[in-house]
């Protein structure tokens, strides 16, 4: 899959030190257009860089795509896509989250990680926007 610098959210971005609950936005937005919604099917990947681990031992982590018409994503946000909140067993070095992004697209994407609970030790995670990749892999 080729991956284009301007659809980068974040790139080895580390939550390290972040407590729970606290709402992590991606170190970049991407900018689809003043149109919003795409005229190509676009997917969004979420890896997993460096594995997760905690203080208190368990941890918990659930991400967003957001949609906002500010790219300083300030006010009331729009989520397009949560997944449910991942164990840290499952948020290891090379575990994907893929899936199509949702039409109703403003101008503005952002990718949100929010640990669940105790604080994040350690863990990093790639997302990127792409064209026409599997899903099921």
């Amino acid at each position: 899959m080729y991956q284009d610098k301007n659809l980068t959210f974040a790139d080895a971005q580390s939550l390290a030190t972040v407590v729970a609950t606290t709402r992590t936005p991606s170190t970049y937005s991407v900018d689809i257009g003043a149109a919003g919604d795409a005229d190509k099917e676009l997917f969004c990947v979420i890896r997993i860089d460096t594995p997760f681990t905690a203080d208190g031992g368990a941890m918990e982590c659930a991400f967003k795509l957001e949609t906002h018409t500010a790219d300083d994503f300030a006010a009331a946000k729009t989520v397009l896509w949560s997944s449910a909140a991942l164990a840290k067993a499952t948020l290891v070095a090379g575990y994907d989250l893929k899936f199509r992004v949702p039409r109703g697209m403003l101008r503005y994407l952002c990718v949100v990680a929010t640990p669940t609970t105790n604080t994040v030790t350690a863990g990093k995670f790639d997302a990127f926007l792409v064209q026409g990749i599997d899903t099921n892999k």
